[in-house]
């Protein structure tokens, strides 16, 4: 009977240690979860600092948007979808696109613009026949610099608002601390 008891306290002992090691084991995977997102969530930080960084500067300079700033956010949108859900990612990189698409708009505009200006400097020396034909250049030039002037303010009011809604959606889905 005694090596029944011996036997009986051995398993009780091994099911106690089975019990406290499950629970360490339960506890360490719930820390490594939180580490993990912790680990992101840095990530997302970065991705939101360089958002509001390229965001910021489009408030500010609408239509003198630089190339550098939002080629620097080139990355951050390239990645986003390892950091955030397929549907902000999308809209990050629609933002991106569309500051792109603002710069070079505004780049277009300032050439025409600049061609405008050349063309009616040279209509001082013109006279006659060569003035009509002149001025019909200059007009043409002037509706391109229209159209082009058009679509840049349309373009930065759909860039401003989706800039808008983005910070939003990172606001309200980065928050670690729920309030």
């Amino acid at each position: 009977m005694s090596a029944d008891i011996g036997a009986n306290i051995i398993a009780g002992v091994a099911l106690l240690v089975s019990i406290v090691s499950a629970v360490y084991a339960w506890k360490s995977a719930a820390e490594a979860r939180v580490a993990n997102q912790i680990s992101i969530h840095e990530y997302q930080k970065h991705l939101y600092e360089a958002f509001v960084q390229l965001n910021d500067h489009l408030a500010k300079e609408k239509k003198k948007l630089q190339l550098p700033m939002v080629s620097s956010f080139e990355p951050y949108a390239r990645t986003a979808a390892l950091y955030v859900d397929s549907y902000l990612a999308g809209e990050i990189v629609k933002f991106y696109e569309a500051c792109l698409e603002l710069v070079f708009l505004h780049e277009n505009a300032r050439d025409a613009q600049r061609a405008l200006h050349s063309l009616q400097d040279d209509l001082i020396i013109r006279e006659g026949d060569e003035m009509d034909r002149h001025m019909e250049e200059i007009q043409s030039a002037h509706q391109i610099f229209d159209y082009l002037d058009d679509d840049l303010n349309s373009q930065e009011i759909k860039a401003v608002d989706l800039g808008a809604s983005v910070y939003m959606e990172l606001m309200r889905r980065l928050k670690i601390v729920k309030a």
